[in-house]
Order: structure tokens, then C-alpha cells, then sequence
């Protein structure tokens, strides 16, 4: 996970996607899967996307809990 951190990473369609700081932050901290990671910074919403550590959290969570099945 921290190789992954430190550079950028692919998406889906092959272009390269930043890893921003904020979300780099909050997945070392909290130590969050390579997967998520990934699909945590292809997230936009009407052009933005969160800037803070807890912003990534809040979404982290609420994103957990939006498709939690109650087998985890």
C-alpha cells in the first residue's frame, strides 16, 4: 500500500489518477485496502471531490454502510 500512495495509480480507462493528499492521509491512517484506495480517488461529484482526511473518512464510511449486507 505505501508504493501505491507514493505514485499514481491506474484507472479503469488507463489514464493515470492522482492520489490526493487528503485520501492518502486517511488510507495510511486508517490503513485502508489497495482496492478501496483506488476506488476512493476515482470519485467525483459534479466535479469535486473531498479535500480532508475526514472528508475521505465520512465518505469512506458512508459508503461502507450504503452496501453493508450484515455478513462482515
Amino acid at each position: 500500500m505505501g508504493a501505491l500512495l507514493e505514485k499514481q495509480i491506474m484507472s479503469t480507462n488507463d489514464e493515470l489518477t492522482d492520489i490526493p493528499e487528503g485520501l492518502r492521509n486517511f488510507a495510511l491512517a486508517e490503513r485502508i485496502p489497495e482496492e478501496e484506495i483506488k476506488m476512493l480517488a476515482q470519485i467525483h461529484y459534479r466535479g469535486h471531490r473531498p479535500y480532508t482526511a475526514d472528508d475521505w473518512k465520512f465518505l469512506y464510511e458512508s459508503i461502507k454502510r450504503s452496501v453493508w449486507s450484515g455478513d462482515q
